[in-house]
């Protein structure tokens, strides 16, 4: 809830912007019309065109100069967001370290916590490495390395990460795929997808839930759709529209996770698109529930419809 009165806050502030830029326009432009009027009368043998001509390139310069400004604004975000990721390997990749070092002392019983703080610490350091390329347009220079991935392996790995996390928050999680069911991915990248996915379903799904993941081929068998479908917060049309911009979060996300930055969703789309796949979205509303359904291109499909 802290949030809403600061996007109240914002929003008011961008209006009151908004208003005062057009009033002054306003006032320029007859100011401007004024002063026209003024020179041709003082100076009738002044030609017609050197006003208009002069008052373009004075505009033209002004509107040059704002959209430098907003195009220095947004590198400069994306800049502050490269240096905060940078800045997390370090910790991350020390934590793996003193993991290793402390591998040989841990004792058994403890042996599963610790093999959790290692993949989660391994996600975290992937995330940073998707999160530096993507922010760039630009990012080509970021390999994916396609091949055929196994849809049941990747559920069986996601099912022993998400399966305890969602028993201590009493929701029901299930995954489900025809067997022998491939796509052409890059496995290491894709994963994120789906994490991002479960991980926002997790948060969004009250106890008592449930949570479904599914895999079937479209029509011609051409591509696979892995759908999460949740019983969550669920979201409006217009949100449904937004969800995948740059941190964009929906009203009802917020106040249900103050914590979450509106990047995730705007990542697994560009991981998607940048194989050959896509993401979108459908919900009946808020409070009932979203499915998010990931396209990816179809390998060999062992299996008859």
């Amino acid at each position: 809830m802290k949030y809403k009165p600061m996007k109240i806050k914002i929003t008011a502030k961008h209006a009151l912007g908004y208003f005062i830029l057009i009033e002054i326009t306003g006032i320029l432009i007859s100011l401007l019309i004024l002063f026209t009027d003024y020179i041709r009368q003082t100076t009738p043998y002044l030609p017609t065109w050197i006003l208009p001509t002069v008052f373009a390139v004075i505009f033209v310069s002004i509107g040059v100069g704002v959209w430098q400004r907003l195009s220095d604004a947004e590198i400069l975000k994306d800049e502050f967001i490269t240096v905060i990721t940078h800045k997390f390997r370090t910790p991350l990749t020390r934590i793996k370290w003193a993991i290793d070092d402390m591998s040989s002392v841990i004792p058994a019983e403890k042996k599963e916590s610790i093999d959790a703080i290692v993949e989660s610490d391994r996600q975290l350091l992937a995330l940073t490495d998707i999160l530096v390329h993507m922010l760039s347009e630009n990012a080509s220079h970021f390999d994916y390395h396609i091949s055929p991935m196994d849809i049941n392996e990747l559920f069986s790995d996601l099912s022993v990460q998400y399966d305890i996390r969602a028993k201590r928050k009493g929701i029901d999680l299930s995954f489900s795929a025809s067997p022998g069911m491939r796509v052409m991915a890059d496995a290491e990248k894709s994963v994120l997808i789906l994490q991002i996915l479960l991980d926002n379903s997790l948060s969004y799904t009250p106890a008592g839930g449930s949570i479904k993941v599914a895999a079937h081929s479209d029509a011609d068998f051409s591509h696979v759709v892995i759908e999460v479908s949740d019983t969550g917060i669920g979201m409006s049309q217009e949100t449904a529209s937004k969800v995948f911009r740059r941190f964009y979060r929906g009203d009802n996300a917020r106040h249900a996770d103050t914590e979450g930055m509106g990047i995730g969703l705007f990542m697994a789309k560009r991981i998607a698109e940048k194989q050959g796949g896509n993401i979108s979205v459908k919900s009946e509303g808020e409070g009932k529930g979203s499915t998010f359904s990931v396209i990816f291109p179809a390998a060999q499909i062992l299996y008859t419809k």
